[in-house]
Parts: structure tokens; C-alpha cells; sequence
């Protein structure tokens, strides 16, 4: 069905200008056809339509204008002649490059983009009353439409119809029932230079219908295999943003646990900060009570210090009460050391609780800084997993005329750490070059800080950037448009957007 459609869209739709031509004698229209725009003003139609009259009237085809044309060359033996035409308007035709075969499908072009369909059946040879080789031909000629160009499938000029006179009396073209006839190319071509006639002509030769059908087909079969290894990537595109989804949606659950556990260590931090006010307030109470009983101890030594005072003023008067007095003092000393005692272990074990709560407060600060560097490197390798990069086209050509092509994912490079390789080796590198002239790993490409950088792993044809050959083992940047060399391998590079 696609080859269908190509036929029907490239039938012949001839762009070029043909115009009617009146021949009149004093006056009176002997006979019309049709003239063909080779150049500028300037018309090709047979003699012998000419020779039937003295005046000639050709009809602009786009202001309908009635215009008066002078003879400027004619050929009586080759039955052509030249028209210049002041004011006509139009494409000139283009000249075929070569001859169509015989067999091929012709074109009878006539007014108003209308045609006959033909065959081109032989080649009439040279005689006395026809000097040069004609084209035979099944395109029908009708009134009205003698000197009308024959074209090939190309849209291109072959020839210009040729007719024989009624008879000796009568000087009219005639028709014929059969066949019909006109110029060979290699004789129009040798008339218009002749003449000096600047036209233009074909630079390509004119394929015919079935090579152009079979042309088509291996183009189509080209676009297929295209479009199924462009198919092919992009499943391989999707298959690979499915699993970078799945590893984001692994990455934000971790990241959401990661809070989950922040959130849980600030909130046991909070409440070690708690509980660390709470023991520091009551080390400020011990602390308090400490110095009350120590304020009790002074007092009761200088109580003890002004009894001995007096015990030593009545030493010699009353040493029997002085003894009752110091086992007095005795009695008094016993109970206020044992509140002593425990007073310090109180402080001691006060101070011990609030040595083991700061320990822990510690602990924990250093495992809330812990969980937090996990949240900082979650959230790094969620930035890594979602980066992103232009896919780059490398398209390319060996010494031996083979194409190359590689395509390098943008994604997948943008989170590539090491970067890729492309070498001869399937088995060491990403991409691969089957080139002798390539080494097995020839080339790492990386992303550095947004930009595209290549490397030489010091191959034996070396790198070339723009014909700039590349130091092994260095890096240098590669851009847009930028021609590289790999090897024997020569690629234009393309940045596609992603």
C-alpha cells in the first residue's frame, strides 16, 4: 500500500511552461500547437508549423495576454525553430541529462498541466527527408497540439514533437493514428546550443518508475530497521526509568525512615536535655543542703571552741565538771558526724547519677550527629539517583566508507561515577566499535560539573577533538557540533535535549 501511494503522489506534475501558438497567414489562423519555454522569453516549437504562415500569436499563461513573437533560429532538416517572445511570463523547462531507454513511460505535456501517458516504443533512424534520429513514441498527438514537448517521468525535456505535411498542396500538419514522433534529445540539446540558447539542464540522471519503486523500497526497509532499533532504545530507555524509579522510591523511603529516626533522636535528645536540667537542679539542691551543713559544722566548732575555753578558764576549779562537759561534747559530736557521713554519700551517689546522665546526653548527641550524616548522604544519593543530561549522538564513518552510530543515554551517564568506555571490546566497555583501528578500551566519557569530558586510555590510533589529537590519559571537553575521532573512526556529535 505505502509503494501505492508513492505512485500516486509522484506522478508527473509538470512545473515548467508551455504556451499556445497561432500561425497566421495575413491574418488568418492556418494552423495552432503548442510552444515550449526553454528560456527566458524565449519559446522552442517545429518549423513546419512555422512555415505554414508569416505571423505568430502566442497567449501568456498567466495575464492571458495575446503576444506578437519574432522568429530568431530555424532548422528546416531538424524541424525546429526559435520564438522570441517580449513580455512572456513562466518557468523555462529543464533539459533530461541523458535518454530514457526504450520501453520507458513518457509524457506527451500539453496545456493547462495536462498530459498524455505513453511508451517510448523505437528510434526512427536518419533519411533524405529526415537528417538526424527521432523518437517513436504512443503518446497520440490531437489538433491544437503540434511541436507539444515530450518529457520522461523526471519532469524533464526530451524532445519536441515533429510532423509530416498533409501533401504537396496542402501544407497543414497531419495527425497520425499510430504512432507519433519527435526530436531525440541529443538533437534538441545540439539546436539549443547552437542557437546560443542559455537552458538549464538536469544534473542528475532520471531514474525510471520501477527503479525509483525499488529506491523507495530499500529506503523504507532502511527506516524500518531505523525505527525498530529506535523502538528497541526506547524500551531499553523505559526499562531503565523504571528500575532509576524504583531505586528513587527506595531512596525516598530511606530518606523517610532517615527522618523518622531524626525525628525520634531529637526527640530522646529533648528529653535527655530534660532530664540533665532536671539533675543539674538537683545538684544545685545537694549543693545547697551541702553548704547549709556545713554551715551547721562551723557553728558547732566554734560552740566546741568556746566550751574548751571555758573548760580551760575552770580547768583547775572544776575538772571534775569539765570531764562531764567533754563527755558531753561527745555525745553532742556523735550524731552531727553520722548526718556528716551521709550527707556526703547522699552528694557522692548525686554526683555519680549526674556523671552517667551528662555521659548519656553525650552518647546521644553524638548518635543524633550520626543519623543526621546519613540523612545529608540519603539525600546526596537521592540527587544523584534523579540527575539528568542531554542523550549525545555520535554518527560516523570508518576508513572503508561503514557507518557507526551510538547513542549515549544522558540519564545513565549523569549517574555514572567512573564515567563510560567505548572500545573494540564487548566485554570491557559500554559502547563498541568494531573497528580494528579502535582499541579495546579506547575512550572514557564523564560528566564533570555539567559538562561532557573524554579521556584517552592511551590507545594505539589515538583521540582526535576538531582535529586537535588529545594527550593519553587527559581530559578535555567535548561539545555540540564538535567533530571526534576515535581511532579510524570519524563522528559529528549531537547533543540531544532530554
Amino acid at each position: 500500500m505505502f509503494i501505492a501511494l508513492w505512485v500516486l503522489f509522484t506522478l508527473p506534475s509538470y512545473a515548467f511552461t508551455t504556451v499556445t501558438i497561432e500561425v497566421l497567414d495575413d491574418g488568418k489562423v492556418e494552423q495552432t500547437g503548442i510552444a515550449t519555454l526553454v528560456a527566458n522569453e524565449t519559446v522552442i516549437i517545429n518549423q513546419k508549423l512555422l512555415a505554414q504562415g508569416n505571423q505568430y500569436v502566442v497567449t501568456d499563461p498567466t495575464s492571458k495576454a495575446r503576444l506578437i513573437a519574432d522568429l530568431s533560429a530555424n532548422d528546416e532538416g531538424l524541424d525546429l525553430a526559435i520564438l522570441h517572445v517580449n513580455g512572456l511570463t513562466g518557468n523555462p523547462a529543464v533539459v533530461a541529462k541523458e535518454d530514457t531507454s526504450i520501453g520507458s513511460k513518457i509524457y506527451l505535456l500539453k496545456l493547462n498541466d495536462l498530459s498524455t501517458a505513453g511508451t517510448l516504443h523505437s528510434i526512427l533512424p536518419a533519411d533524405k527527408n529526415h537528417p538526424e534520429q527521432r523518437w517513436q513514441h504512443t503518446a497520440l498527438l490531437s489538433e491544437g497540439e503540434f511541436g507539444a514537448p515530450l518529457v520522461n517521468n523526471c519532469q524533464e525535456l526530451l524532445g519536441v514533437s515533429v510532423s509530416d505535411i498533409k501533401g504537396v498542396f496542402d501544407k497543414r500538419l497531419k495527425l497520425s493514428s499510430s504512432f507519433s514522433a519527435a526530436t531525440s534529445l541529443t538533437t534538441l540539446k545540439t539546436f539549443l546550443t547552437k542557437q546560443n540558447i542559455d537552458f538549464k539542464e538536469s544534473e542528475n540522471s532520471c531514474l525510471s518508475e520501477a527503479d525509483q519503486l525499488a529506491a523507495l523500497e530499500k529506503e523504507k526497509k532502511k527506516q524500518q530497521a531505523t525505527l525498530e532499533k529506535q523502538e528497541a532504545e526506547r524500551k531499553a530507555v523505559e526499562e531503565e526509568l523504571e528500575k532509576l524509579k524504583k531505586e528513587a522510591e527506595e531512596k525516598k523511603k530511606a530518606l523517610e525512615e532517615a527522618k523518622a529516626d531524626t525525628t525520634r533522636q531529637d526527640a530522646e535528645r529533648q528529653k535527655a536535655e530534660e532530664a540533665l536540667e532536671e539533675a543539674r537542679q538537683q545538684t544545685i539542691e545537694q549543693q545547697k543542703k551541702l553548704e547549709d551543713a556545713e554551715k551547721a559544722i562551723k557553728e558547732q566548732e566554734e560552740k566546741v571552741k568556746e566550751t574548751e575555753a571555758k573548760s580551760k578558764q575552770k580547768e583547775l576549779e572544776f575538772e571534775e565538771e569539765k570531764k562531764s562537759e567533754q563527755q558531753k561534747m561527745i555525745y553532742y559530736a556523735i550524731p552531727i558526724i553520722l548526718v556528716l557521713v551521709v550527707v556526703l554519700i547522699v552528694l557522692s551517689r548525686r554526683r555519680k547519677k549526674l556523671l552517667e546522665v551528662e555521659q548519656e546526653a553525650s552518647e546521644n548527641k553524638q548518635q543524633l550527629s550520626a543519623e543526621k550524616a546519613k540523612v545529608v548522604s540519603a539525600q546526596e544519593a537521592l540527587s544523584k539517583a534523579s540527575a539528568n543530561f542531554d542523550d549525545i549522538v555520535l554518527d560516523g564513518k570508518d576508513e572503508a566508507g561503514g557507518e557507526h552510530r551510538i547513542k549515549v543515554i544522558g540519564s545513565t551517564l549523569a549517574r555514572t561515577e567512573g564515567g563510560i568506555l567505548i572500545g573494540r571490546s564487548a566485554q570491557k566497555v559500554n559502547y563498541v566499535i568494531n573497528v580494528p583501528g579502535v582499541s579495546r578500551e579506547h575512550l572514557n566519557v564523564i560528566l564533570i560539573d555539567n559538562k561532557v569530558m573524554i579521556e584517552d586510555l592511551g590507545s594505539v590510533n589515538g583521540t582526535a577533538i576538531n582535529n586537535r589529537n588529545l594527550a593519553p590519559n587527559t581530559k578535555a571537553e567535548l561539545e555540540n557540533g564538535d567533530t571526534l575521532r576515535i581511532g579510524t573512526v570519524t563522528f559529528s556529535v549531537h547533543f540531544l535535549p532530554s
